[in-house]
């Protein structure tokens, strides 16, 4: 072996275990950073979500209404855990096109009254959510989440003192 091709060799390997590493630790495509954004809506951490926003992230609900901004998002989604101590979503599938990242599943969760929660506010829906993802791994950043379902079931939960089951999300 030449002495130059071992050293290259070397190299490659320690160019792709370093590669290994980054992507164990860090989202490598608009996908993975979907992904993460999901895991840390179901974890309901709220810094983690603010994190991989852009400072001018847009939040589009279902009902089209906007809220537009990071900061103003992580005050959203943790007077939004506190209503819905529950709320998880559940993927079924992932599309991706470019810069835009489509998740289908179902959004579910109990509206919590004066702290508590009851089973009878509890409510599940199909949902589909659209992210726009830019940037370059691993720093890439969530720049507009939007919500699609149908929250006429939250929306009766939320006018009404005592309710039965069904749905609602974000």
């Amino acid at each position: 072996m030449r002495a130059g091709t071992e050293s290259s060799l070397r190299d490659t390997e320690l160019y792709e275990s370093y590669q290994e590493r980054r992507r164990s630790k860090y989202p490598v495509t608009s996908v993975e950073t979907v992904e993460r954004f999901l895991a840390s809506i179901n974890a309901h951490d709220v810094d983690g979500l603010a994190a991989m926003m852009t400072p001018d992230h847009q939040f589009i609900d279902s009902a089209g209404a906007r809220v537009q901004g990071a900061d103003s998002m992580r005050e959203a989604w943790r007077a939004y855990f506190e209503m819905m101590p529950d709320y998880q979503i559940t993927v079924s599938e992932i599309l991706e096109k470019g810069q835009l990242v489509v998740v289908l599943g179902q959004a579910a969760g109990t509206l919590a009254r004066n702290g508590r929660v009851d089973a009878k506010d509890r409510w599940v829906v199909p949902a589909a959510w659209a992210a726009v993802v830019v940037g370059d791994a691993p720093m890439e950043r969530v720049a507009s989440w939007q919500i699609f379902a149908d929250n006429s079931r939250i929306e009766t939960l939320l006018r009404t003192p005592a309710a039965s089951a069904e749905g609602g999300a974000r």
